[in-house]
């Protein structure tokens, strides 16, 4: 029969597993683990602490994506440890694969209610909007907003160059990641229509007019 110890540690496994190994400092002390307990496991090597209140299991295997990425998903959670950022824009296209953009910044978007008074763990861009939970998708453990959402922020904001954006909607669409039918389903503004169908011009895509 499991120790108490060993049943904390295995479900604090599943969470850090959920998030590459890393995990917070509120998440931890919701499974017991004090404060003290804490600065124990990092005085033993057990844990290694990535920032202030964050930490990553020390013999998990590497991350696909950079620290900051999980460090920056962490940050946004709220007191009850849930996560309130998605990655969007510029950083979701990179996430993505769908272009060689590589964002100079984290792209994090919140809900509108979101108030943090810690610093975010690095440079981040944060936008401000509330979404429904089938614009978000999970890469590696990251909420990433999903790829015709990205498309769509990335013309609204023209927030990097546009032909990134075009490069990314052939991509996306080749790979089927964005399909005609998310496409005449989407709900769009007028506006967001006239933009989409400008670009779907642009890269010569031949069902445009069905999409209208």
């Amino acid at each position: 029969m499991h120790s108490q110890r060993a049943l904390k540690f295995e479900r604090l496994y599943e969470v850090a597993e959920r998030q590459q190994g890393f995990f917070a400092a509120l998440q931890a002390r919701e499974l017991g683990y004090s404060r003290q307990l804490q600065s124990y496991h990092v005085g033993a090597g057990d844990w290694i602490k990535k920032g202030r209140g964050i930490f990553r299991l020390k013999y998990f295997p590497p991350a696909p994506w950079s620290d900051g990425f999980y460090m920056t998903y962490l940050w946004a959670l709220n007191r009850d440890g849930q996560s309130e950022g998605v990655f969007g824009y510029g950083t979701a296209l990179y996430l993505h694969n769908l272009s060689t953009y590589v964002p100079p910044v984290f792209d994090l978007i919140v809900p509108k209610h979101f108030r943090r008074h810690s610093e975010p763990p690095g440079t981040m861009q944060l936008y401000k909007q509330n979404m429904d939970r089938d614009q978000i998708q999970m890469i590696a453990g990251l909420p990433v907003t999903r790829p015709l959402k990205t498309i769509i922020d990335l013309l609204d904001s023209k927030a990097i160059d546009y032909d990134y954006v075009l490069d990314a909607l052939r991509t996306a669409i080749e790979r089927f990641a964005i399909t005609d039918k998310q496409m005449r389903s989407a709900k769009l503004t007028a506006a967001q229509k006239e933009r989409l169908m400008a670009a779907l011009k642009r890269i010569n895509h031949e069902l445009v007019d069905e999409i209208r």
